[in-house]
């Protein structure tokens, strides 16, 4: 059914909009401000926020939805790795972040992803499930 209701213009607004929600979290003033800065909670969302990016552009892409971070290349995983050990600056991961989401608008553009949901099909499917079950 994923292919049937999955939209681009859906996927490009939600892993942008989850995205820039990651990257606020990111900048979130500290916990405790006595602690070292940028804190591992940061780097955490740091994270998140370029991994976001890497999957809504692999979805619009493929037309498939891939979390298993071990299916994306190695440069990929070592490089979103060294960012949660705090090996870059914040200021990089904002640079990366702009480019990532250069390729997520690339992506959206070039996807062959449905423009709308195949209602029809998914009708279809429900009234199936539901004469199998009644």
């Amino acid at each position: 059914m994923f292919p049937l209701v999955l939209t681009r213009k859906r996927v490009y607004d939600a892993f942008l909009g989850y995205s820039h929600n990651q990257q606020k979290k990111m900048f979130n003033k500290p916990d405790n401000p006595a602690e070292a800065q940028p804190s591992p909670r940061a780097w955490k969302f740091a994270v998140q926020y370029l991994r976001i990016l890497l999957q809504g552009e692999r979805l619009l892409r493929t037309g498939e939805f891939v979390l298993d971070m071990t299916a994306y290349t190695d440069d990929a995983r070592s490089l979103l790795m060294d960012i949660k050990r705090g090996e870059f600056s914040m200021g990089f991961v904002v640079d990366l972040a702009d480019e990532f989401k250069k390729r997520l608008e690339l992506a959206f553009a070039d996807s062959s992803v449905r423009e709308a949901p195949d209602l029809d099909a998914v009708n279809e499917f429900l009234i199936g499930v539901r004469r199998e079950v009644w």
